[in-house]
């Protein structure tokens, strides 16, 4: 399967095969995660809804304890 990047407004953009779509069960507005892995592999997946509703309070959280996560970071 390919696709081709695209220009979107300001913004770059691929267009997946709706067959892909279909595969995955994706509809508009569904959330996708996106993971990189080496040697250039893109793998995406789609985020269960009830993950994709809590990340603004799971976003605050992370912003609120930002000094505690980095100092854990720094081990």
């Amino acid at each position: 399967m390919e696709t081709t990047v695209r220009q979107i407004g300001n913004s770059l953009g691929v267009l997946l095969p709706k067959s892909a779509l279909d595969t995955l069960g994706m509809l508009a507005g569904d959330t996708l995660s996106v993971y990189m892995e080496p040697g250039e592999t893109l793998i995406l997946r789609k985020m269960p809804k009830h993950v994709a509703d809590m990340r603004p309070e799971v976003e605050a959280l992370m912003a609120h304890y930002a000094d505690v996560l980095e100092a854990l970071g720094d081990d």
